[in-house]
């Protein structure tokens, strides 16, 4: 029988104790881990609720089937993706917290969403950390560091739907926020910093729409182009495509 799974997998045969490496936890909760194992015995299982233990690299990528929900805590550990794969492709109902995701890929994305996902304190790097395709996004306290000269890569690509983004920080190397459609929202203490010059910090197009009107950090030099809507906070204005301090 097994034992002991939040401190280690065991097994017990003929009176012999075996313990085994253990990437990951999972069961139906947080409070309800009753298995432990390798990560990917933890995915193969359909568990609802999945808890690293350890840094663990990626050998595929992780896909949420739509009407399917996972919870995956990394738990202030660091997941890596596979080469050539996107990390999390979620169709369904996903949560990520309390770690960091890291993306060795240029053209492939970390964390690419086609359904709900929740994000808490997360941390992602890579080429394309997240993407949003065509669905609805909350991120709180998290990290998005694009770290890679890709082709039109941004810390947040927008193709559709709507992410709603609360005291988070977006680091581009080519675009901060690249929005071919959608809505995006952000609130609180967010920052806005940018690896190159001569490119723009946030891209707007296709009558996509940014809100910027309730971030509390400074918005002056910000750079914004596009055909889309952008919403400022009360004493900013957009004026050849810099934000200036209004009078």
């Amino acid at each position: 029988k097994y034992k002991n799974p939040i401190d280690g997998w065991s097994y017990v045969n003929s009176g012999v104790y075996y313990v085994y490496d253990v990437e990951a936890f999972w069961g139906e909760a947080a409070n309800r881990l009753t298995t432990a194992g390798t990560l990917t015995d933890a995915l193969a299982s359909g568990a609802a609720y999945i808890k690293l233990k350890e840094d663990v690299t990626l050998t595929t990528n992780i896909e949420i089937a739509a009407g399917a929900t996972l919870t995956f805590d990394l738990d202030g550990n660091t997941l890596t993706t596979a080469t050539n794969k996107d990390g999390f492709y979620n169709n369904g109902t996903l949560t990520i917290l309390n770690g960091m995701i890291s993306d060795t890929n240029e053209d492939n994305c970390a964390v690419l969403n086609n359904g709900t996902l929740t994000m808490n304190g997360v941390t992602v790097n890579g080429g394309n950390p997240f993407k949003n395709k065509n669905g609805t996004a909350t991120l709180v306290n998290c990290r998005l560091n694009n770290n890679m000269d890709s082709f039109y890569s941004a810390a947040l690509t927008m193709e559709g739907g709507t992410v709603n983004a609360t005291n988070c920080d977006f680091s581009g190397y080519d675009y901060n926020i690249y929005m071919w459609h959608g809505e995006c929202s952000f609130v609180g203490h967010g920052s806005l910093t940018f690896g190159r010059v001569n490119q723009y910090d946030i891209c707007v197009y296709n009558g996509s729409q940014v809100s910027l009107s309730e971030i509390t950090t400074t918005l002056e030099g910000l750079t914004i182009t596009g055909l889309g809507t952008v919403t400022l906070p009360e004493g900013y204005a957009l004026i050849d495509g810099a934000v200036t301090k209004s009078n």
